[in-house]
Order: structure tokens, then C-alpha cells, then sequence
């Protein structure tokens, strides 16, 4: 399935769009209020992240790969970052959102589209999208995490990250 939904900054939003795939992947589009065109974010599992075809058709630029293991296969058609981190509830996940961040608004910058991607598209990569809009969007815990689970039913990060999650707080990280 594919999902796209739309954020104006802190408030939650609802889906606007589905659109039907054999492919599962989760297109987030913000919008900057004095400026029609819109930036999109993607997440999914190694599955799309290795179909040109479903890059192509969605014009994913860059590729977030928080999977471990799992290869970059297009480097001279896509910018990568690769985060590899284990979907174990004792890994720090919180400490992957700055790079993963930072990753994510350089491709916004470039009017880029990024798709984050682990595994199977369920724990690591959904993780670090709520991180992200936590982080960026400035959303509360159960905010980011009632858009994503909107967008993709499928999601659920592991216990671990959960817990981190929930008590992640990306304005005293960034203040410290």
C-alpha cells in the first residue's frame, strides 16, 4: 500500500491520499506555507528500495538505509546515507536522529525526494520517521506516531524503541 499525507508543522494531520501498490512504501509530503511546491520523505522496506522502477516512478533522489546488511544497489543514480543499526530494543536510536535528520532536510534543501528504509519496513525505518517529525515538525510522541501508523497500519517499532520514543524530547537535545 501506498500512503501520502501532508503536515503543516506541530498539528496532526489526517491521510489525503492512497494510492494501491504490490509494493508497501509511506510518502510524507510537508509543505512550506508560502510555497506551493511540496517536499517528500518516503519510508518502506528493502523491497522498494530496490525496485528502480517504483524510485523512478516516485522520484525518490535520496535514500535513507537504516537496515543492516542491506546494500545500496543504485549509487550512481541516488544520494545515500547509510545508518546501520540493529532492530534490537537496547540500541540508541535517539543518537541515529541527528545524522538521519540532517540527511533528510539536505535533500529538502535540494527539492529532493528521500525514502528511509530498513528491512521490512516496520521497526527501525518507521522509528526514525517519528523521530523525525518529532524532531523537525516539532510533533509530541503520539502525534508523529498516530501519522505514521495512519499512513502504514504495519508499523511497530520494537519495545526499546518505543520506550525511547516516548520519552524523546528533541528540544533538550538540541539545547544541550
Amino acid at each position: 500500500m501506498w500512503c501520502l499525507f501532508r503536515s503543516h508543522g506541530p498539528s496532526p494531520v489526517s491521510p489525503a491520499k492512497l494510492l494501491y501498490s504490490n509494493r508497501r512504501l509511506i510518502l510524507t509530503r510537508h509543505h512550506r506555507t508560502r510555497q506551493p511546491n511540496y517536499k517528500t520523505h518516503a519510508q518502506s522496506s528493502q523491497d522498494a528500495a530496490h525496485d528502480l522502477d517504483v524510485l523512478r516512478k516516485f522520484k525518490v533522489t535520496h535514500v535513507l538505509n537504516v537496515a543492516y546488511g542491506v546494500a545500496n544497489p543504485f549509487p550512481h543514480l541516488l544520494h545515500y546515507r547509510t545508518v546501520t543499526l540493529l532492530d534490537l530494543p537496547d540500541t540508541d536510536i535517539t543518537s541515529y536522529f541527528p545524522e538521519g535528520c540532517a540527511f533528510i532536510e539536505e535533500a529538502r534543501a535540494e527539492e529532493g525526494v528521500v525514502l528511509v528504509h530498513c528491512n521490512a519496513g516496520v521497526s527501525r525505518s518507521s522509528s526514525m520517521v517519528i523521530g523525525y517529525l518529532m524532531t523537525r515538525e516539532r510533533l509530541a510522541f503520539n502525534d508523529a506516531f498516530s501519522q505514521v501508523k495512519a499512513a502504514r497500519p504495519s508499523i511497530c517499532p520494537n519495545p526499546g524503541f518505543l520506550l525511547q520514543l516516548k520519552n524523546y524530547n528533541p528540544q533538550a537535545s538540541t539545547s544541550s
